[in-house]
């Protein structure tokens, strides 16, 4: 009885696991330029910035302390900016 069972386990083991590997299989040989080309389309996608949802915030007469405007942040290394490019590339590597 125990046998007959264990056989039917080992069965649906394995048959598990050749759905899982023909899916494999599907998925990174059958359809790879499909699925290379859309990780390529979604890496690629233009920058969009999206407007605050929550606005300017105002003292109680109106007054504007905050508003929501774009901003950029740049950072450049202290070494180069002080003329020493050969310490900032030994710094880095």
């Amino acid at each position: 009885m125990f046998e007959r069972r264990l056989r039917w386990f080992v069965i649906l083991i394995a048959l598990l696991a050749a759905v899982i590997g023909a899916r494999l299989v599907d998925i990174q040989v059958i359809r790879a330029d499909y699925f290379e080309t859309l990780a390529d389309d979604l890496l690629t996608q233009p920058v969009q910035f999206l407007d605050a949802t929550r606005g300017s915030i105002l003292d109680r007469n109106g007054t504007v302390l905050v508003a929501d405007v774009p901003a950029s942040d740049i950072s450049v290394h202290f070494a180069i900016l002080a003329g020493e490019y050969g310490a900032y590339l030994r710094s880095v590597t």
